[in-house]
Formats: C-alpha cells, structure tokens, sequence
C-alpha cells in the first residue's frame, strides 16, 4: 500500500507496537497494551 510519507510513517509505527505487545489490560473504558519489559505502548479509549 502506498500514501502518504506521515500516514506511512504513523501506520509503520502502529504496526512495530502491535508486535511488540505481550499483554494487555482492560480497565474500565481503556484498553492498555504493554510489551514483555511491562513498557506502556499504547492507550486506546472507548468512544462514545
């Protein structure tokens, strides 16, 4: 797939910190992705 140079970029990254995800939480209305080291990666909030 071809776009952008940032949208590239920003989906490059998504994808690198999906793989590296070891364990999540989901807490409430966040799901929180972790790597094996217990690093946050990412956030995601429910909309709405």
């Amino acid at each position: 797939m071809a776009g952008e140079p940032e949208a590239m970029r920003a989906e490059d990254t998504y994808m690198r910190l999906l793989d590296q995800t070891r364990k999540y939480v989901l807490d409430g209305e966040n799901l929180t992705l972790f790597d094996g080291d217990g690093n946050q990666l990412m956030v995601f909030q429910k909309a709405g």
